[in-house]
């Protein structure tokens, strides 16, 4: 199982501010516990836990939106680093300017694709889409990153 917290860690600290990581990661292990009968098949592990790790997210969501909260998209890219000194970007917000203009379903697939190195197979099991649906809206994902991309190289110059 420890081989498997990075990998929700990640998932979770795209999707929720910093200061629900934690507990999210931790309701999607206990939630691992409580329904890991219901997994069919060894090979599709990864999918199973990630649609765990989906419903928390979107459970957080939920109660945060009846609860009357905004979820401010700079709590949501989380992670400490140092501003470039060059351009006075931090990492942070650089990769907030960058996933800005996508749906979550593409910053997911974004982030799965080359935070977790995973493949587009991989991807489309996941998330229960086809392969070419997958590729396809990475295609489209990467499009709408590229213009914001070339604007922050043009700040480091």
């Amino acid at each position: 199982m420890r081989e498997f917290l990075p990998l929700v860690y990640n998932w979770v600290r795209i999707a929720v501010p910093a200061s629900a990581v934690d507990d999210l990661v931790q309701e999607t292990f206990c939630s691992l516990q409580i329904s890991i009968g219901q997994l069919r098949d060894d090979a599709s592990f990864r999918a199973f836990l990630y649609r765990l790790a989906r419903r928390r997210i979107a459970d957080f969501h939920r109660r945060r939106k009846l609860e009357g909260e905004s979820v401010p998209i700079a709590d949501v890219i989380s992670g400490e680093s140092v501003p470039d000194t060059a351009s006075g970007v931090s990492d942070r917000e650089a990769v907030e300017f960058l996933l800005a203009p996508l749906s979550d379903v593409e910053r997911q697939i974004v982030t799965m694709r080359f935070l977790d190195e995973c493949s587009v197979s991989t991807i489309a099991q996941t998330l229960r889409m086809s392969y070419e649906a997958t590729r396809s809206r990475l295609r489209r994902a990467l499009r709408k990153v590229e213009p914001r991309a070339k604007q922050l190289a043009e700040r480091k110059k």
